[in-house]
């Protein structure tokens, strides 16, 4: 019952080995975290890895309420958002690492005018701030403690208040547009957070949560996928569908529609009634639009301009866009072989000189996007005949 095999890695980096489907973990007597019922919580399974700094094996079993249907670890404690160990390589973020579709799609979504106030709890390095900013015209600012969203948010431009929320709030009320993606797993109390933003939103306003789904932890989930869903040193509590409706629901947000988009949930939540835009090739276009004028305000040769560029030849060509990819390659080539003194026309392999180098060093070498870039000019030449 046991699925063991070669390590994966959760977001700290620590080797994941097995998950435990069968664990004889007793069940737990406490109140949920989630919802507050009380009685016992059977066990859902047990995660073995090795912690990142010492090289300690852990182990800790996952419950589920019956009550909400949450999922949540014991003991649950808050990680630390300073440990630089969550940063990684800032470059290799803004060239390659951060989604910006699976990010963005759900801002354009939202049905508020140019000028309304955006505010997002937990921003990261701050890609939705800045498409918040320059493709919907929103007032944005951002709220997060950690180094990468400081990093990320200087480079871009974007607003940022360095801390946890609601202490950070800059009391600027009611916000038309708030937002938390991927961050209520990592809290004690979901619900606590809930009912801050509730408080600080217009009452008309939009509510944006992204989050892991729990009903995703089963063993037919890609154990790659798994890992990166439970990530033990990072995630507490892991809400359904159920129990995230209930949770918003509690908290004062009387509409909301939650979906699916493979191993996360999505939700949107007011305390009016409200209509998402369902028109997705004029958010796509939006979206292209929004990459091809950040990859030209930006510097061509730095982290970002490679990262807007390359994002943006990507998703011409995957929708078929080939004068719009072709642009982007020109502009693309040209900051390639100024900054890494590669000629992209004349690469048909890796030079052996960049297969020895470390990773460490090849960074300073090749482009951390270079496998995207040159997939996108193929499809744009098969494409174009």
């Amino acid at each position: 019952m046991s699925e063991a095999g070669g390590p994966g890695a959760d977001s700290l980096g620590a080797e994941f080995l097995a998950i435990d489907w069968a664990t004889d973990a007793p069940p737990r007597l406490e109140a949920c975290p989630n919802c507050g019922a009380e009685g016992p919580k059977p066990p859902a399974l047990g995660v073995s890895w090795i912690e990142t700094r010492r090289g300690k094996p852990m182990r800790r079993a996952l419950f589920t309420c019956p009550a909400c249907s949450c999922r949540y670890f014991e003991p649950i404690r808050l990680p630390d958002y300073h440990d630089w160990l969550l940063i990684g390589w800032p470059e290799l973020h803004a060239q390659q690492g951060a989604g910006l579709w699976p990010i963005d799609s759900p801002l354009a979504r939202i049905r508020k005018p140019r000028g309304s106030r955006y505010l997002e709890i937990g921003c990261g390095y701050g890609f939705a701030l800045d498409f918040a900013a320059h493709a919907r015209g929103w007032r944005a600012l951002g709220i997060d403690p950690a180094p990468l969203a400081e990093i990320g948010c200087r480079l871009l431009g974007a607003g940022l208040r360095q801390g946890y929320f609601p202490a950070a709030d800059p009391e600027i009320l009611p916000w038309d547009v708030m937002a938390a993606t991927e961050v209520i797993e990592h809290l004690a109390r979901p619900l606590d957070l809930l009912r801050e933003m509730r408080a600080r939103l217009a009452d008309d306003g939009v509510l944006l949560l992204t989050t892991p789904d729990g009903e995703a932890i089963r063993p037919d989930t890609p154990r790659a996928a798994l890992a990166q869903l439970l990530a033990p040193e990072l995630h507490m509590v892991f809400q359904t569908k159920a129990s995230l409706a209930r949770l918003l629901a509690e908290a004062g947000f009387a509409h909301a529609v939650i979906e699916r988009d493979a191993t996360s949930l999505v939700a949107f939540a007011s305390p009016s009634p409200f209509a998402l835009d369902e028109d997705i090739a004029r958010q796509r276009l939006m979206f292209l639009d929004y990459l091809a004028a950040r990859a030209s305000a930006l510097p061509s040769e730095s982290d970002l301009g490679l990262g807007f560029a390359g994002r943006a030849m990507a998703e011409a060509a995957n929708d078929g866009d080939f004068e719009r990819a072709t642009a982007m390659r020109d502009h693309l080539w040209s900051a390639i072989r100024g900054r890494y003194g590669l000629d992209l026309d004349a690469l048909d392999h890796l030079p052996q000189a960049l297969r020895a180098l470390p990773l460490q060093r090849l960074r300073a070498a090749m482009p951390f996007n270079l496998a995207t870039i040159l997939f996108a000019e193929g499809m744009r030449r098969l494409g174009l005949g």
